[in-house]
């Protein structure tokens, strides 16, 4: 259904971006249920395509950023490629730019980043990673006070 979505927004159209993303997520949800490699390789040059089509203003632009972000993450913990790990890092570090406070999904994002660093801590033991993750998951859990669920 989301590819056919797809199909009736042309180039140009402002939601082609959104359809794009939804289309992208699927497929990253099915390769998480599944384990075929064509369906992140489709998520992943999906949400490429679906970021090209924010500009830097774009209300969107973070929720791209994030998306292509988590789906090279998946990508290198499947492949251990290490500019997988340093794109999705250097992704979430332009979503969260775009989060600022009050922003409602900053602590997402700051949560995200430091997972990602934390994951490059464990491959290459840089302490700066594991103390940037830290600080970033103190500043997440600081946005969420008690009773947040999060």
């Amino acid at each position: 259904m989301h590819t056919q979505a797809l199909e009736l927004y042309p180039p140009s159209h402002p939601k082609r971006s959104t359809s794009l993303n939804n289309l992208a997520s699927a497929l990253r949800m099915r390769f998480q249920q599944r384990g075929q490699p064509n369906d992140l390789d489709d998520s992943i040059s999906l949400h490429k395509q679906a970021l090209e089509l924010c500009s830097l203003s774009h209300v969107n632009r973070s929720m791209s950023l994030n998306n292509l972000a988590a789906a090279l993450q998946i990508k290198f913990e499947i492949g251990d490629q290490k500019n997988d790990l340093n794109d999705s890092i250097s992704l979430h570090r332009q979503a969260l730019e775009l989060r600022p406070l009050p922003h409602p999904d900053r602590s997402t994002s700051l949560n995200n980043l430091a997972t990602v660093l934390q994951i490059r801590f464990q491959q290459g033991g840089q302490l700066h990673d594991l103390h940037d993750s830290i600080s970033l998951h103190r500043e997440a859990l600081e946005l969420q006070p008690l009773p947040h669920s999060d």
